[in-house]
């Protein structure tokens, strides 16, 4: 004599998150036949709500740093472009400042380092 058969395998179609899952899941759970699989069953599909919440909140969080990222270059190459302008129309104090903001934005280590230098009197 035979025990139950084993379910189908779940399968995942490509490009898609746990929600596929859920729906075969749930179909599980209420053909369970017991309480430990109906409890197994509940678990399962919590842990893929789990990591697909996971795996949203990380996408989330990349796309915010790109877009940062992006803001971030697009202000410096505007503040150097407007203080060339300003320094080439006659403002030269506002435009150097301008232009100086703007290149830390750009490369702030490269920055640091030529005022350190300027500093302690190093000449490279």
């Amino acid at each position: 004599m035979r025990g139950p058969e084993p379910p189908e395998p779940i399968t995942v179609p490509e490009g898609q998150r746990g929600f596929p899952f859920l729906s075969q899941i749930e179909k599980r759970v209420v053909e369970a036949n017991s309480a430990q699989e109906i409890l197994l069953w509940t678990q399962v599909r919590g842990e893929i709500q789990r990591q697909d919440n996971f795996l949203i909140e990380q996408e989330h969080r990349r796309t915010l740093e790109k877009r940062q990222l992006l803001f971030k270059i697009g202000l410096s190459i505007g503040a150097v472009m407007v203080g060339t302008s300003l320094v080439v129309g006659g403002f030269s104090y506002v435009g150097l400042f301008v232009l100086g903001a703007g290149l830390y934005g750009l490369a702030p280590d490269y920055v640091k380092g030529f005022f350190r230098r300027r500093e302690t009197g190093e000449n490279r």
